[in-house]
């Protein structure tokens, strides 16, 4: 996590950078990021966007969640479990 603002988190990896847009977090709508995210804290995430002409990659955490909310409920177990979730998420992305 490089730096939170009032609508989200940038957050590097690879050398990019990606924005966590506030409402890709959870499914449930989150009101304080600094409750759930800190400069620093190391997330996992899928990339649901790419805008090579703007330069930008959006990423999302509510992709990973078995139910709305579980994100901001337990953040952890949502990372812990991220590798297994994100076949899923990919094809629930994908339209598969």
């Amino acid at each position: 996590m490089a730096s939170l603002k009032p609508f989200g988190a940038f957050v590097e990896f690879e050398g990019s950078t990606g924005l966590l847009h506030i409402n890709q977090i959870s499914k449930n709508y989150v009101e304080s990021l600094s409750s759930l995210l800190q400069v620093g804290q190391v997330i996992k995430a899928m990339i649901v966007d790419l805008d090579e002409g703007r330069s930008r990659i959006s990423l999302s955490t509510k992709v990973l969640e078995n139910f709305p909310g579980e994100v901001t409920e337990n953040m952890a177990l949502v990372m812990e479990e991220a590798e297994s979730r994100q076949e899923r998420a990919r094809k629930n992305l994908l339209g598969e």
